[in-house]
């Protein structure tokens, strides 16, 4: 794919087309408290009793004015707003706006030399951004003179109006008991207990309403407080048992049920309804355009009444010492986790009044509760150091793991939580999120007097990363389609020597992606399968680092 250079390099082929600010500020704060008491015991067969508490106060202030984005120019306000018998204005609309605010993006030496240069294009200067909001009104006051109707200055959005806000408080009470256990005879023992979770949830934000002139009915871009709150309480067995069948040979068992609470982001109460002119859709200045004729949609993904995903999961090791005196081990190990309430992208028709007094559909996806997901799978690893060899070689040392996964997930098609293709197809069901099948680490390290040294590579094959993310999901034709999105398989190469100075102090080099490892995101569609949407690659990078301990 190529670019004309001459053009693409040429500033009197510009014009400003839009600015568009996001700001926030967020601040939040956790007070943690916990208290264990333990009772041991001069039995056979109980060896302690443990109890404990612990309380939470968690409270978030998160400030988000969302994606400001306001035209300047654009092809599609010819022969309305801006004359259509003569180009968009260029870069030079006075004295202060103009193209030295400009500058030319050569991409020297782009993607390392690997990857085509796709040619030399004009942007904003960084000191256009830094100035917001000043350089952003001044670009819009001086676009002004241009315009035949419609448009003005700005006015930006402004942190401190408390429509942007959002306030979230969460406290959790937890009480566990646990018993611990040994049967010294049959060289055995473990403990098993339950822990008592409380949780609760709050969160206060705003709905804010759409404010477009060519749908004055559904809003003026007013807004409404709303608020939330979720509770609820999970009670969490678990049992631990290890085993010595013979000298350096373990066996461990256990089994538990566990919760993964949502990231407290994904929590927030608030909601900006958006609304956009549909493609092909050319209204004049004053028309009234209907439903039919634009896009509702809401732009939060946040769900304030998300619970855990709970999992019941067991677990099965052997672990052999071979070689215990110096590290040398190898391992089994097998698990097992069955989940419910998984999270999920849902996508639906709300409805929201408009100020005319009639209820209107949005399109809005948000995070919910909804199917299960089916882990399982098994790791087999190796460590050793090499003391046998002579000296100086005796710090050689070797690990090596591979690991297995088979993971499913079954959401209801009825949810409209399920991946939707552009024509309107569904998708089989889908791998958990962010687990691979395959994956091993190998590494090599030498360890001897001040000297440690590493080299490690990492591999993982592909993975899902999202659902319908920002860019693979929309509602042409009137099908609400989200893709699977995958990060390809991915090896990297680390490393890092380091060499102990005194007990105190240690000195060393890191080294990440000594190989340079390109990765991939994959999109995936039912008929033309998956398809590589982006590249790109970290660079190797090294970090010199001075260690103290005390």
């Amino acid at each position: 794919i190529g670019v004309d250079n001459q053009f693409t390099a040429n500033p009197a082929n510009y014009y400003w087309g839009f600015t568009m600010d996001h700001q926030d500020d967020n601040t939040a704060d956790e007070v943690a408290w916990r208290a264990d008491l333990k009772h041991s015991f001069d039995s056979n067969f109980f060896d302690s009793f443990k109890v404990g508490v612990r309380v939470t106060d968690r409270d978030a202030h998160s400030i988000d004015t969302g994606y400001d984005w306001q035209p300047v120019f654009q092809p599609w306000m010819q022969w309305w707003a801006l004359p259509g018998d003569q180009p968009l204005p260029g870069l030079d609309l006075n004295g202060t706006i103009n193209s030295s605010l400009t500058n030319l993006i050569t991409f020297d030496n782009f993607y390392r030399g690997g990857a085509t240069t796709p040619g030399s294009f004009y942007s904003p200067v960084l000191a256009t951004a830094l100035g917001f909001p000043n350089s952003y009104l001044d670009i819009h006051g001086a676009a002004i003179p241009y315009y035949d109707c419609c448009y003005g200055q700005i006015t930006p959005r402004n942190l401190a109006d408390p429509q942007w806000g959002n306030v979230q408080n969460e406290k959790t009470y937890a009480a566990y008991a646990m018993v611990n256990f040994a049967m010294d005879d049959a060289r055995i023992d473990g403990n098993f207990g339950v822990r008592v979770v409380r949780t609760e949830n709050s969160a206060s934000g705003y709905l804010v309403y759409p404010n477009n002139e060519f749908a004055p009915y559904l809003g003026n871009g007013q807004s409404e407080p709303i608020s939330a709150e979720n509770s609820y309480t999970d009670v969490l067995p678990s049992a631990n048992v290890k085993w010595e069948p013979a000298e350096n040979w373990i066996v461990r068992f256990a089994a538990s049920k566990a919760i993964a609470r949502p990231a407290f982001s994904d929590m927030q109460a608030y909601q900006l309804l958006s609304v956009a002119v549909r493609d092909g859709v050319n209204p004049d200045p004053g028309d009234l355009l209907q439903p039919g004729d634009l896009d509702l949609t809401g732009s939060s993904t946040d769900n304030p009444y998300l619970t855990p995903m709970k999992a019941n999961q067991f677990d099965l090791s052997l672990e052999w010492y071979f070689a215990p005196d110096s590290g040398g081990m190898a391992w089994v190990n097998f698990f097992y986790k069955d989940i419910k309430d998984y999270f999920r992208q849902q996508t639906q028709l709300l409805t929201y009044p408009g100020i005319d007094g009639n209820d209107y559909d949005y399109r809005v996806s948000r995070l919910v509760n909804v199917g299960k997901a089916k882990i399982q799978g098994a790791e087999i690893g190796w460590n050793q150091f090499f003391d046998f060899l002579p000296a100086p070689f005796d710090g050689f040392g070797m690990s090596a793991n591979y690991t297995y996964i088979d993971s499913t997930t079954k959401i209801p098609e009825a949810s409209n939580a399920v991946p939707v293709d552009t024509d309107g197809s569904l998708f089989s069901d889908l791998p958990a999120d962010g687990l691979s099948k395959n994956s091993y680490n190998v590494a090599a390290f030498y360890e001897k007097g001040p000297w440690q040294i590493r080299l490690a590579y990492n591999w993982r094959s592909e993975y899902l990363l999202s659902i319908g993310p920002n860019g693979y999901n929309g509602g042409d034709g009137g099908i609400p389609w989200k893709l699977p999105v995958y990060s390809d398989s991915f090896g990297q190469l680390d490393g890092s020597i380091f060499y102990k100075i005194s007990d105190n102090v240690q000195f060393g080099l890191e080294m990440n992606n000594l190989n340079n490892a390109e990765q991939r995101t994959l999109m995936d569609q039912n008929g033309a399968g998956k398809r590589i949407t982006s590249w790109y690659v970290n660079d190797r990078r090294y970090a010199a680092t001075l260690r103290f301990t005390f």
